[in-house]
């Protein structure tokens, strides 16, 4: 036992040894913010709909005014995050963010809950492009794939604590005392980061030769943006990429919208119950995240992802088919694995195939096409529940996380023989 226990704590000084400092605080600050993000966001549909007495469809519209200003607001960060600096970019967004969650709390009327929805669109989501580049800048390309999932790990044991915490606050108080507690978690991460993150920005161009010279092809002397993006967009594994992400992301925003909505008003689930579903989703990537991210970095991780795609395929489609809180439960087990492969290997391939000095403007563009798919998502969701009912939505959403598959699969066959052996496979 003693020599278990030793080997234990040698692996973790291990691991605390093999990634910088800076890494390690944004850890624990992601955990404080995790918590907060945990409390309320999984009970955001619900809110929507019991307070202002909308339609599914109208809750979905609710989702797309978060999700169309964050599509600015994820190209203009990443830019930004490449030009200004990753820290600023973090700071600003957490800044505000606290103030948007706090906002939530007090409002009163649909239009005004709208309006902050777009500000908070706007500000929020530039965090997420700066705060990936920023690890890509600090982490060695062979530990980004473990890095990125021990940063889900932290998000989720935050996860753990808040949809329980937030389910029994929502019972035996209320609603807004969880946007005063997000707040508050959002200010104290924006304090980490002012006193304890150093800039990383990198001061020269280190880019990799071959792909920048393949898209900088025909290329003029436009301004940084512009050309910056046109890059980007010449790029056709990245593009290609996107477009399935797009997909999946439709899949996976049933998670926090539909499916609740679903639960509660079918079969009577309520937010503490829903809560503990949320609770087991994040408890399994704690546990597992890292072991799991270990064993699928041998592999392709075209062939990851398209496995990820297809148990969210599995999980959703088998939604339709449940109708107890252990079904529930078991339905959200299947697709957290397929969240733990697919998540962190997305984030960690986009960083093996971007140019150093454009990685912010490419997690930005990934975060966009996220975003694309968590704005459409909901309204599909809603749409489907309103005017057909609830068990077609998990038909659709079965043959969408098949097609992503099919689609991450082909991505393979694009890779230039070069990138497939040195930048995707570790």
């Amino acid at each position: 036992m003693k020599n278990r226990v030793s080997k234990l704590i040698t692996k973790i000084n291990e691991t605390i040894r093999s990634y910088p400092k800076q890494f390690w605080i944004i850890f624990g600050g992601s955990f404080i913010s995790s918590i907060g993000s945990g409390l309320i966001f999984p009970f955001f549909a619900l809110y929507v709909r019991k307070k202002f007495g909308l339609s599914m469809t109208g809750v979905g519209y609710t989702f797309a005014a978060f999700i169309l200003p964050s599509i600015l607001s994820q190209s203009i960060g990443g830019h930004l995050a490449d030009k200004f600096g990753r820290k600023i970019i973090m700071l600003v967004s957490l800044l505000l963010s606290s103030l948007f969650l706090l906002g939530y709390g007090f409002v009163e009327t649909i239009t005004l809950w709208i309006f902050l929805t777009i500000l908070d669109g706007l500000f929020g989501p530039m965090y997420n492009p700066a705060s990936s580049a920023m690890i890509a800048d600090i982490v060695d390309s062979s530990k980004r794939l473990q890095a990125y999932g021990l940063l889900r790990i932290i998000h989720n044991l935050g996860i753990v604590i808040g949809p329980v915490i937030g389910g029994l606050l929502i019972a035996k108080i209320s609603y807004l005392i969880l946007f005063i507690i997000a707040a508050i978690t959002s200010f104290i991460y924006f304090f980490v980061i002012l006193f304890f993150i150093k800039e990383t920005k990198p001061e020269k161009q280190e880019v990799y030769k071959e792909r920048l010279a393949t898209l900088s092809n025909k290329e003029g002397n436009s301004n940084l943006l512009s050309e910056g993006y046109k890059k980007i967009l010449n790029d056709r594994i990245f593009v290609y990429f996107c477009l399935v992400t797009i997909l999946v992301s439709v899949v996976y925003s049933q998670m926090t919208t539909t499916f609740p909505v679903y639960m509660n008003e079918n079969f009577g689930i309520l937010e503490d119950k829903y809560g503990l579903i949320m609770a087991l989703n994040a408890s399994m990537v704690v546990l597992l995240q890292y072991p799991i991210t270990r064993i699928i970095s041998k592999y392709k991780k075209t062939t990851i992802m398209a496995l990820g795609a297809f148990l969210y395929a599995i999980g959703f489609g088998s939604i339709g088919l449940s109708n107890s809180f252990l079904l529930f439960a078991i339905n959200m087990a299947i697709l957290t694995v397929g969240e733990m492969v697919i998540i962190p290997v997305n984030t960690s391939f986009v960083a093996d195939i971007s140019p150093e000095d454009m990685r912010g403007r490419y997690m930005g563009v990934l975060g966009i096409a996220n975003m694309l798919g968590w704005g459409i998502g909901p309204i599909i969701g809603g749409l489907s529940i309103d005017k057909v009912g609830g068990n077609f939505i998990w038909l659709i959403i079965f043959i969408l996380g098949l097609i992503s598959s099919a689609g991450y699969l082909s991505l393979q066959k694009i890779l230039p023989k070069k990138v497939k052996v040195n930048e995707i496979n570790n």
